[in-house]
């Protein structure tokens, strides 16, 4: 069993490895991997605003290594290998056999959001490690009290860089202190009690006095979608239904919600495993109050992956605990077969096994503003589309400076300052056109996510006004260099 986890682990490494540094970071990559060249720890900190501080903080020394595509992204590529061997543990200890693990091993290296997030430089792949890491510290705490104290330093520390650990902690330590209240173990309920009291103390704390304060009025209504209605009973569990909908059915196929439901009740009926999986079912439940209530959103991938992470081990664990009682009963050996063939026909049916490999929507704007900045003179002018704003910011050769703005979902934005950069958008190009256009050898254009028909409009306009000489077009991105008639 464990040759096989390694096989079907090694084919989820080379899945995440595809087009690992293919591209140049996109909006959102670049935001994060602007921390890596401010200066200062008051422009590090404005850059951590969504960002948890450790795990930006680990990024500083990988920025030291060439081609920053590859290195920094080393990180969540890093993490997301780390959850195969977790979910190979956890689905082991689970299962009490090592066919759980191999089942939850290939759940989530073939997990289509698992891939994506381990190739993008952002802190989901952790979330999920750390989810994983949690759930067997938290194990080993009810069975032998040794992990007691790994618990408490992957709830604390944990949150400084996943903020999904804050999530954890309240049902982690709840089902842990009941446990051993059920025992009557008076000393290890009294460490368990003390425990809870200094990880809620951080938690709140790191809350109220890192994350809460970087987190700008705007990124709630960009998660809008994410939270469920509350009109009544009926209407949230339509929404609850169709937000897991979007959640598990691309690792789990079309009957996915059921799937990991009728897992986390299998195993809640089994004494060995029903603590990790009150554990799970607590905080689904968790998310989806908050949810209703506003603070959490549900059935947006990335910030679910944890979630996700977790119910897809707990349904590999259940899958084969369930094929292991079939089996030792000679005549319910076939229908063993028969169950698993048809949940691999269920989960892999729909799946784009091809597909799965490649970056979705890249925008590999990056190399061009490099080319662009090597090659501009000090009489040019560029315009620069907006919205490729932060990837500017990140590989223009100065270093970047960031200004605090409570409009943009990451509480930042990168300082434009340079005379000779005329920053233009779908409104205002023709203005910001003629005044490139004026005195200016050369203007140069660079843009990337274009918004409608920006980018043919921008192009005719710059077109009407200049002699283009240089056109370079990439994945969702476009450099123009021209001459004014």
């Amino acid at each position: 069993m464990a040759a096989g986890a390694g096989v079907v682990a090694l084919v989820g490494v080379g899945y995440r490895w595809h087009d690992l540094s293919r591209w140049g970071f996109w909006n959102d990559e670049a935001w994060v991997a602007i921390s890596t060249r401010v200066e200062g720890l008051s422009q590090f900190l404005l850059s951590m605003a969504t960002t948890p501080v450790l795990w930006g903080a680990l990024l500083r020394p990988l920025a030291l290594l060439p081609h920053a595509e590859l290195s920094l992204r080393l990180l969540p590529f890093a993490w997301s290998v780390l959850t195969l061997w977790l979910a190979w543990r956890l689905g082991t200890r689970l299962a009490g056999h090592a066919l759980g693990g191999l089942f939850a091993v290939a759940l989530v290296a073939l997990d289509p959001a698992s891939i994506q997030w381990a190739k993008q430089l952002k802190q989901y792949s952790a979330e999920a490690a750390l989810i994983l890491a949690t759930l067997l510290a938290a194990d080993a705490s009810i069975r032998d009290r040794r992990g007691l104290r790994w618990l408490g330093l992957l709830l604390a520390v944990g949150a400084t860089v996943s903020n999904a650990q804050i999530l954890a902690a309240p049902p982690v330590l709840a089902i842990v202190l009941i446990a051993t209240l059920v025992r009557r173990d008076g000393l290890p309920a009294r460490r368990v009690a003390l425990l809870t009291l200094v990880v809620g103390l951080f938690d709140v704390a790191w809350y109220a006095l890192v994350l809460r304060p970087g987190m700008p009025a705007s990124l709630h209504d960009y998660y809008a979608e994410g939270y469920l209605p509350t009109g009544s009973v009926a209407v949230t569990a339509a929404a609850a239904r169709a937000a897991f909908d979007r959640l598990l059915v691309p690792g789990l196929g079309a009957y996915g919600v059921w799937v990991a439901a009728a897992a986390v009740v299998g195993l809640v009926g089994d004494p060995r495993t029903r603590s990790v999986a009150l554990v799970v079912g607590l905080l689904v439940l968790e998310i989806v109050a908050l949810s209703a209530l506003q603070v959490v959103p549900l059935g947006i991938v990335r910030t679910s992956l944890f979630l996700i992470t977790a119910l897809l081990v707990l349904t590999g664990a259940a899958a084969a605990r369930a094929t292991m009682a079939l089996w030792t009963r000679p005549l319910l050996r076939p229908v063993a077969v028969v169950g698993l063939v048809a949940l691999g026909i269920v989960v892999g049916r729909d799946r784009p096994w091809a597909a799965m490999a490649s970056v979705e929507r890249p925008e590999d704007v990056g190399p061009l503003i490099q080319e662009l900045e090597a090659a501009r003179m000090p009489d040019d002018r560029v315009l620069l589309y907006a919205r490729t704003a932060f990837v500017w910011g990140y590989y223009q050769a100065k270093i970047p400076v960031l200004d605090r703005n409570e409009l943009v979902t990451v509480g930042f934005v990168p300082r434009l300052d340079d005379p000779a950069v005329i920053v233009i958008d779908g409104a205002n190009f023709p203005a910001g056109i003629d005044r490139a256009v004026a005195g200016a050898p050369r203007v140069w254009f660079v843009g990337s996510r274009f918004a409608g028909t920006d980018e043919t409009r921008i192009g005719y306009a710059i077109a009407a006004k200049t002699y283009i000489d240089h056109t370079e077009r990439r994945e969702r991105a476009l450099l123009l260099r021209a001459r004014p008639r």
